[in-house]
């Protein structure tokens, strides 16, 4: 069990931008013999997560912090946290925490952008 906390541990992204980490993901696949496939499905089995529903899940996590500690735009954190647009952060925000960024700031801090 602990070998298998290293794996998943090995291949949790860190403060990099996510492209890059799936990229290194994928590089990672390849040095260790594993499929791309076999490295996805061993991350689900460990972590319940889809690769990409955990980089969502990590990214609104930052998102949070962000919206919490910064007066930053919810475009700037969108471009922080490289979404592709300001639209889709608000998407993807609001399907993970439940409420739109912008709500969750007000709720949090009182103010908002």
């Amino acid at each position: 069990m602990a070998e298998q906390k290293k794996f998943v541990e090995s291949i949790t992204p860190r403060d990099q931008d996510f492209t890059q980490w799936y990229t290194d993901v994928c590089i990672k696949a390849d040095l260790t013999g594993y499929t791309e496939y076999y490295l996805t499905e061993k991350f689900k089995k460990e972590t319940g997560y889809t690769i990409t529903n955990y980089a969502k899940f990590v990214k609104v996590e930052r998102a949070k912090m962000l919206l919490e500690t910064t007066n930053d735009s919810m475009q700037e954190i969108a471009d922080a946290l490289a979404f592709s647009s300001r639209n889709y952060f608000t998407k993807v925000f609001t399907e993970v925490a439940g409420m739109s960024p912008t709500e969750y700031r007000k709720k949090r801090t009182g103010g908002g952008n």
